[in-house]
């Protein structure tokens, strides 16, 4: 696949589900310059870490602007994540007022850089892509605890989903043993117990 096959499949994931009341207000010029910076963001990705950036775009240099600060995160794609996003952002009193967090299959060689772009429904390596524009500008020290803050979810999201599958194997483990051994138990207890496991 080509770069420019890859920029294309990313574009379409990028605007797949943009809201119908959004679209006639955003530039296509300045639309376009911005899915290729996130483009450019997602290619700069070179580890198994998170990538996030908070700034304002400006035409001069990114080809499009916005009222406010962008956030932008890619990591690899897991259940929770713009949940947790968007909460811990509410919770920090900042508000959204445009976002796009397509899922893409990507493929990447050896250093980790950008081979492919493609349809995240089915492929080998997904990652999430997040575009947040908030409504006001932040200010240099309000960049740098958010960008604390974000990088504190994406960890604590990711400790979650690697411990479910045991935790969840250890919660039945513990069922089967309170089944087994409640012959010395009221039923009803066991079968609350069961229950709550």
């Amino acid at each position: 696949m080509s770069r420019s096959e890859s920029l294309e499949a990313f574009a379409r994931a990028y605007t797949r589900r943009m809201p119908e009341d959004e679209a006639p207000e955003i530039d296509g010029d300045q639309l376009n310059a911005e899915i290729r910076s996130v483009y450019r963001f997602l290619d700069e990705r070179r580890s198994a870490a998170p990538s996030i950036r908070i700034f304002q775009p400006t035409i001069a240099q990114d080809g499009y602007e916005a009222s406010g600060s962008v956030v932008e995160i890619v990591v690899d794609d897991m259940p929770f994540l713009i949940d947790s996003v968007t909460s811990r952002l509410a919770a920090l009193d900042h508000t959204i007022v445009r976002h796009y967090h397509p899922v893409v299959g990507t493929t990447r060689d050896g250093s980790g850089a950008l081979v492919e772009v493609g349809p995240g429904r089915d492929a080998d390596h997904r990652e999430s892509v997040q575009h947040y524009e908030l409504a006001r500008v932040l200010t240099s020290q309000e960049i740098a605890a958010l960008e604390g803050e974000l990088r504190s979810t994406l960890d604590e999201v990711a400790a979650v989903v690697q411990g479910f599958e045991p935790m969840r194997f250890a919660v039945r483990r513990m069922a089967h043993y309170v089944y087994e051994d409640g012959a010395a138990f009221d039923r009803v207890d066991v079968e609350e117990a069961i229950a709550f496991l």
